[in-house]
């Protein structure tokens, strides 16, 4: 544990650097056990360590050259140390930085294969291999990649938006429940005290998935579950992801109501709108606590209309008063 919150002050290349040089000092024993924290699935969710890093740079640079060249030297010196889980992280930033900065997709792919030629095969390179693959819209390649994963029993990556990617990869593909079913595993992968608003995304697109697909029922009963386990800060004034997630709830009960009666939708969601991760309101409104209220109140009614009843949802339209 002690290990995992000292990553959480690497933030940038000059920290990674001086963790790599830590690891070259310290004894075998603590570096061999510093590299088995990098393989925990805590550790990959929460971008620990080397995705730090270069996550907390993101936002502030546009020079991502000079990452790659520092990178490509720590890799030798981890390589040298025998350090393969924090290697495949290595490898696995270079490929991000490769495929979504610099806009290089073979280079992308060449990072994977080269981190699995030094430090082997893992989930965690397939995983980029699979984000590859997505930026470039390879839908066919992604799905079949992920199938083969499932069907010979291997480890699916801890990311939940790894899920969403391969869901959405479905849905391009016209595979609307596929899709739905890979977002819900999404969300089965999720630590129950935390990533609320992905949760709650992921369970929104699955229900739009489900209508897409005629399982218009499914999509309902999908719809009640994500309203169950909002969280109180849902509800609360200033939160431009919850609005944001809420309004595209809303936008899905549009849509299923639309479509019941025969008319166009007022508009089209695309496939993963809900959990994507940078879904923000632009400009705020009041009103939080009433939206929610009515969001509610719209699934309660489209449910019972479908014979899907939550007492949970019913009773708690108290807490909204009229809506």
């Amino acid at each position: 544990v002690a290990i995992l919150m000292l990553s959480s002050h690497i933030k940038g290349l000059d920290s990674l650097r001086q963790l790599i040089e830590w690891l070259a000092a310290s004894p075998p024993e603590l570096r061999l056990v510093v590299d088995v924290v990098a393989s925990w699935e805590l550790t990959q969710q929460i971008g620990a360590f080397v995705q730090g890093a270069w996550a907390a740079e993101h936002g502030k640079t546009t020079e991502w050259a000079p990452w790659v060249t520092a990178l490509t030297q720590l890799e030798e010196i981890i390589k040298r140390l025998e350090l393969p889980n924090i290697g495949r992280e290595i490898a696995k930033a270079k490929s991000i930085i490769y495929c979504e900065y610099l806009e290089d997709r073979d280079s992308a792919r060449k990072a994977i294969e080269n981190g699995e030629l030094l430090f082997g095969s893992s989930t965690v390179l397939e995983e980029q291999r699979l984000n590859v693959l997505f930026q470039g819209s390879a839908d066919e390649e992604v799905l079949a990649r992920w199938q083969s994963i499932e069907t010979r029993g291997g480890r699916l990556p801890p990311d939940p938006f790894a899920y969403r990617r391969v869901g959405i990869s479905a849905s391009r593909l016209g595979k609307h429940g596929r899709a739905a079913e890979i977002f819900l595993a999404g969300v089965e992968i999720l630590p129950s005290i935390a990533f609320n608003e992905t949760r709650t995304g992921l369970l929104v697109d699955a229900a739009f998935e489900y209508e897409l697909d005629g399982q218009r029922r499914r999509a309902a009963q999908t719809l009640v579950v994500a309203l169950e386990q909002l969280p109180a800060e849902a509800r609360e004034e200033g939160g431009d992801r919850w609005e944001a997630i809420q309004r595209a709830a809303a936008e899905v009960v549009s849509t299923i109501n639309s479509r019941r009666s025969g008319k166009p939708p007022r508009k089209s969601l695309s496939p993963g709108y809900a959990s994507g991760p940078n879904l923000r309101m632009n400009t705020l409104t009041s009103g939080q606590l009433s939206r929610t209220g009515m969001l509610i109140s719209a699934v309660v009614r489209l449910a019972a209309s479908l014979g899907v009843r939550s007492q949970q949802l019913e009773s708690r339209l108290t807490d909204y008063g009229d809506t």
